[in-house]
């Protein structure tokens, strides 16, 4: 059976790795790293950004997915948006985003309510490392 759905690639991208997470978030937006590969941990800086810590450095950032997993119906579509990833020490920080469902969604930076779930995969790059 033929899969339809979109999935990052990178074909030409020589020793590229996919690191996958399980992040849980408790009371304001509290993480906690319920499953990792290759990441080891997870920080809150403020209000919903994130610092995801990689098991070490990679050469060339390639990109972040994910989904979150709400037990009932949102009142806003959630997103992630990459602010940096720094490749000599593997730290990668992304914030967390609602947008209403309006005509002209504004999206405002947000803490994942609790109980709520993010499955992640981070691509990166690890020619020559």
């Amino acid at each position: 059976m033929e899969h339809n759905f979109w999935e990052p690639s990178f074909h030409n991208e020589p020793g590229r790795v996919t690191l996958d997470a399980k992040i849980t978030f408790g009371a304001s937006g509290a993480p906690t790293l319920t499953r990792g590969q290759f990441i080891t941990s997870i920080t809150r800086t403020s209000t919903g950004l994130y610092v995801l810590t990689t098991s070490g450095p990679f050469s060339r950032f390639l990109g972040l997915t994910g989904v979150f997993l709400v037990s009932t119906v949102p009142a806003a579509n959630m997103g992630l948006s990459v602010v940096s990833a720094v490749t000599t020490t593997g730290a990668i920080t992304f914030k967390t985003l609602a947008a209403d469902n309006s005509a002209t969604p504004a999206p405002v930076v947000i803490d994942p309510a609790s109980g709520e779930i993010l499955y992640l995969q981070v691509y990166v790059g690890n020619a020559g490392a």
